[in-house]
């Protein structure tokens, strides 16, 4: 039953009911997402209760603001483990600025705990903002700090860091330390349009490195590369997705590409993807299954694509799960979605594939023209992370999609009615503009990009509706 009279009559049963009790309340107030609840789970944040207490802390992303991030921060302290990990958990998911700033603050703390976790939380939050105090923790004079540190630039780090990140790779006071600093260069190298701008810079300390440090930064040089197939192999055979998984890339334009590529071993890539384990095999003889019958009409075809659905719902999670795995194996982290310079952007595009180096040059040049212009790359396209992009994209006054596909008959490309749909109910929600633009192969340029961003600036200087016609780009407009 909805309304806030139901939610505080639910909240003055709390303390009547047993403990286990409390932990089920507790958690259907949460579910509710009534900000009426709110001095309830404050409340269950202090109980002596532990499943009562994590039920709160867990619940508070969900309905708090920032009222709720004190508490959660006296919570990290907990000498319980796994209060404090849960603390850590809702502070990386609590929306808003004020909670960026309290992780900001932490990172100054005298306590080297409150350090590490804070520079986890950034990190977990796409803090890119906060890349300044990471580089100052990747020189702390606590080696623990440092490692942290220098795995989380590896996760936010730009083009900018180059430079600083190879300072940090030279200079680096142990092996493990220089192994981290080198892997969070190789991240930033995969990231960069022109790989070539990093290669020059690693080629010219190459020559008088210390023997110690050449393995490593010849490992960086071969960094650009991909790892999303052995992603795919762990992705489909988990027990809780059991799904095919398809991998994309453009064709031509990737594909017949020349850069370094660096391989896994053999035995690194058998580790990681580990053995197959088999789910019904067909040569079991002693529990028989039966493969590929007719499944429809009065079978069990609607259950079967229920449980597909939920196999779905589960896939983010373990997308999210193997992308941290294969980036300590790789030193490359595979999030979501790919966001660049979007901390404070008011217009920012939404691309898929190769268009995201050119995207990220012009967003780069409208930076330096003081616009607040932002990029995000697709990655996961199903299931569709849309909490993410709400996440992200929420912020801005107007976002464009840009779509290398036609849907004919539709209000945009197959891209923008999945974005435009996860920011329907934020308030207040971008204004959205579908761009089509490389059918049939047809080149898109820095220019056609720019283009659409000056759409997007006008829109955004303007309160009347613009509409969502499509705009075609780079498109023979004599033609049509």
């Amino acid at each position: 039953m909805p309304g806030v009279e139901t939610t505080r009559a639910l909240a003055a049963e709390l303390d009547k009911l047993p403990a286990e009790r409390q932990a089920l309340l507790v958690q259907a107030l949460g579910n509710r997402g009534d900000p009426a609840a709110l001095p309830a789970l404050l409340a269950a944040v202090k109980s002596a209760e532990k499943g009562v207490r994590l039920a709160a802390i867990r619940s508070l992303p969900k309905i708090g603001d920032a009222s709720v991030i004190p508490p959660l921060i006296e919570a990290l302290a907990s000498a319980d483990a796994e209060t404090s990990q849960a603390a850590q958990d809702s502070l990386s998911k609590l929306p808003g600025k004020e909670a960026d700033a309290a992780v900001a603050s932490l990172l100054d703390s005298a306590e080297q705990a409150r350090r590490l976790t804070a520079i986890e939380l950034a990190g977990r939050r796409r803090m890119s903002h906060a890349i300044p105090a990471l580089l100052k923790a990747a020189r702390d004079a606590d080696p623990q700090v440092r490692l942290g540190a220098l795995r989380v630039l590896g996760d936010l780090a730009g083009a900018e860091q180059q430079g600083a990140l190879l300072e940090l790779t030279i200079s680096a006071g142990s092996p493990q330390e220089m192994e981290a600093a080198g892997r969070a260069l190789s991240a930033v190298c995969a990231k960069v349009g022109n790989p070539d701008t990093c290669a020059e810079k690693l080629a010219g300390v190459m020559s008088h490195a210390a023997p110690a440090l050449k393995p490593v930064l010849l490992r960086v040089l071969c960094s650009v590369g991909g790892g999303k197939a052995l992603q795919a192999v762990r992705i489909a055979e988990h027990p809780d997705v059991r799904t095919p998984v398809m991998t994309m890339m453009d064709g031509f334009i990737v594909s017949g590409a020349i850069g370094p590529l660096q391989e896994l071993t053999t035995e690194q890539v058998q580790e990681f993807i580990g053995p197959f384990q088999a789910i019904n095999p067909l040569l079991d003889s002693e529990h028989p299954v039966t493969v590929g019958p007719f499944d429809g009409l009065h079978g069990w075809f609607f259950e079967h694509k229920a449980r597909q659905q939920q196999a779905m719902d589960r896939a983010l999670k373990v997308v999210d799960e193997v992308a941290r795995e294969y980036a300590k194996v790789s030193g490359r982290r595979y999030d979501l979605l790919d966001p660049y310079r979007m901390d404070d952007a008011e217009i920012a595009i939404v691309v898929v594939g190769s268009t995201a180096g050119a995207t990220r040059m012009v967003v780069d040049k409208l930076r330096a023209k003081g616009v607040k212009a932002g990029m995000v790359r697709v990655r996961v396209f199903r299931p569709f992370p849309a909490a993410e992009y709400a996440r992200v994209l929420g912020g801005c006054k107007v976002v464009g999609v840009l779509d290398r596909a036609e849907s004919f008959g539709a209000e945009g490309g197959p891209v923008f009615l999945e974005v435009r749909s996860a920011l329907y109910d934020r308030d207040p929600r971008p204004r959205m503009l579908p761009f089509i633009y490389g059918l049939g192969g047809r080149d898109i340029f820095p220019d056609d990009i720019e283009e659409a961003f000056d759409v997007l600036r006008k829109a955004a200087s303007t309160k009347r509706p613009v509409g969502v016609k499509r705009r075609y780009l780079n498109l023979r407009k004599d033609e049509v």
